[in-house]
């Protein structure tokens, strides 16, 4: 195929496919979906700005105990955790 045959079909395909000219043969690839994207992380982060809930952001819900304490994990998973172990660590 010549190169002047390519880039007639390259101007006629959707904006959704992109076409490149690979050894003399043309490659059909899927478009670029960057800017949706982009979109979505800006939503999220606005709506996590506007509502940062223990929930979402498990963090903001934390609590510390010193080294050597006794630590009980919740259910599911239900255990006590001995610590002790742990202060020659920090």
């Amino acid at each position: 195929m010549l190169v002047e045959e390519f880039e007639r079909i390259e101007r006629a395909a959707p904006e959704t496919v992109r076409l490149e000219f690979v050894h003399g043969r043309p490659v059909v690839k899927p478009g670029a979906d960057g800017a949706r994207g982009a979109t979505l992380v800006h939503l999220v982060g606005a709506f996590l700005a506007e509502r940062p809930e223990p929930a979402l952001c498990p963090y903001r819900g934390r609590t510390t105990r010193p080294y050597g304490a006794v630590v009980g994990i919740p259910d599911p998973v239900g255990i006590t955790l001995r610590t002790v172990k742990l202060r020659g660590c920090a």
